[in-house]
């Protein structure tokens, strides 16, 4: 039915359905939790070609419910002071959450850098405990003055955990001569390619967009291109087609500073997520001497400014260049 169905209302509809009906109703219906019956449904439909598709549609509306359950948190009750003084006093473990985190990860396959970046998202508490503790509390298990406290400290943990991940790969550099330590002599399957080999032409992100740039490049430099991406089994299927990829972090300061490319002359960004190609230029620019230029990809006016911010080399802005290559496209196929 899915392949069938189109990109408008229809696959929304379709999504909703396939949730509420026959995941959730249906195992209702047979005595089991229709909570179970939707995360059956979405585990089956996760191989799908379209699954992607389908999520990004339907993430708009489990943002709207999560909402809807939050301020349904926020009207059970007016937090007093004891309230307050408790959710303080489950911030302060925060910290101590983060670095056993950190402690945790650095003992498995992971690298550092890794595992403090996983610590300081992880660190804050998740909203999904309070959705827990309101089970808790219709079962009888706990109080509802917990859950005030719960929210609160959730809320609490968020303020606290918003300006550190923005600022994450700058808190991993100023840190990094300590947080490396935690690195054992061992192999990880994250270490960072440390040559390139005699590239001239590098591509970030070998999405849709990253194996277009790709094969274009590579019809006239055969044995100057090569994309890096973070998604190993990505990489491992353009591998398996023939095309020069290899798994990398471009966010990460050890490829830039360890990579040796001697003549790379460009470097392209196609990334999707714009903070990914924002924190990643500005690892590049750390770099006290490079040679090579650096484009990248607008969709936003917003996006623009943080580029230009940066003095970027080139910056294809999509939406305005998009009619114009059109255009040029369709007179050349007339030609």
């Amino acid at each position: 039915i899915l392949d069938g169905v189109d990109h408008g209302e229809l696959l929304t509809i379709f999504g909703m359905f396939t949730a509420f009906i026959t995941g959730a109703l249906s195992f209702e219906l047979v005595g089991l939790k229709p909570d179970l019956g939707a995360l059956v449904i979405g585990m089956i439909m996760a191989g799908h070609p379209r699954s992607k598709e389908l999520y990004e549609r339907m993430m708009s509306y489990k943002d709207f419910f999560l909402t809807a359950f939050f301020i349904n948190i926020g009207l059970s009750g007016i937090p007093g002071w004891g309230h307050l003084i408790a959710a303080i006093i489950l911030i302060l473990f925060v910290n101590l959450k983060g670095g056993m985190f950190l402690l945790l990860l650095s003992r498995f396959k992971i690298r550092a850098r890794t595992s403090f970046l996983a610590s300081i998202a992880l660190g804050n508490y998740s909203e999904f405990a309070l959705i827990i503790g309101v089970v808790g509390m219709e079962m009888g298990w706990i109080s509802g003055d917990w859950i005030l406290i719960m929210a609160l400290a959730m809320s609490f943990s968020f303020l606290v955990a918003s300006p550190l991940n923005i600022r994450v790969h700058d808190l991993f550099d100023f840190f990094k001569p300590w947080i490396i330590r935690f690195n054992r002599n061992v192999e990880y399957p994250d270490e960072e390619p440390s040559s390139l080999g005699q590239i001239k032409y590098l591509i970030i992100g070998m999405g849709e967009t990253g194996q277009s740039a790709y094969n274009f490049l590579i019809e006239q430099h055969a044995g100057e291109v090569l994309g890096i991406d973070y998604d190993h089994d990505l990489v491992a299927k353009l591998n398996d087609v023939g095309i020069n990829a290899e798994w990398g972090d471009a966010t990460d300061s050890n490829l830039w500073e360890n990579a040796d490319v001697p003549n790379l002359r460009m470097v392209l960004f196609a990334m999707e997520d714009h903070h990914s190609n924002i924190n990643s230029i500005k690892e590049i620019m750390k770099i006290r001497a490079f040679d090579f230029k650096i484009g990248v990809i607008s969709h936003y006016p917003d996006e623009r400014e943080d580029f230009e911010e940066l003095n970027v080399d080139y910056i294809y802005d999509y939406r305005n260049r998009l009619g114009r290559d059109f255009v040029m496209g369709m007179i050349q196929h007339l030609e």
